[in-house]
């Protein structure tokens, strides 16, 4: 999505960490509670010409990716990589998506005021097995989407076919 914009993609990694979250968390995540549980905590800021466009936070299941700790270094793609370490694919994803106003931590990761509009999406990555293998939340400037819907070339036609 980021090249499509005419942009050069990357990734910087902002913090990975392996945590126990609280049944109600896990819960609401839709992963199946368990208070020995440990999950691989991911944040990390999608960029456009060296700027944040988009950061996602992932929880994945030490269950089901054992060492990802130790062996993912946080700024390659995540599903290439799990394709490729634990031959695991996503086969279906749950996504809710709405506007959101950011938190000033998010803001300050986004170069963005505290409370400016973004996208907010929430994913569910299933395997083919059906189970939950990836919970992300993710917060997008709104002006990326906008730019994704509307063209440069679109925004020009449409005021030059006014005159």
């Amino acid at each position: 999505a980021i090249i499509a914009l005419g942009l050069t993609p990357s990734i910087e990694c902002v913090e990975k960490k392996v945590v126990k979250l609280s049944i109600e968390q896990q819960e609401y995540m839709g992963f199946t509670p368990n208070e020995k549980a440990k999950f691989f905590y991911l944040n990390r800021l999608y960029m456009g010409n060296h700027q944040p466009i988009m950061i996602l936070e992932n929880y994945l299941p030490m269950s089901v990716f054992p060492d990802i700790d130790q062996n993912f270094i946080g700024n390659e793609p995540l599903n290439a990589y799990l394709d490729e370490h634990y031959h695991l694919k996503a086969h279906l994803s749950h996504r809710i998506t709405k506007a959101a106003n950011l938190s000033s931590v998010l803001a300050k990761h986004l170069n963005e005021r505290k409370n400016a509009a973004s996208i907010r999406s929430t994913n569910r990555v299933y395997d083919k097995d059906k189970r939950l293998i990836d919970f992300g939340q993710s917060h997008a400037i709104s002006s990326y989407y906008f730019q994704g819907l509307i063209s440069k070339e679109d925004i020009a036609n449409y005021y030059t076919s006014k005159i």
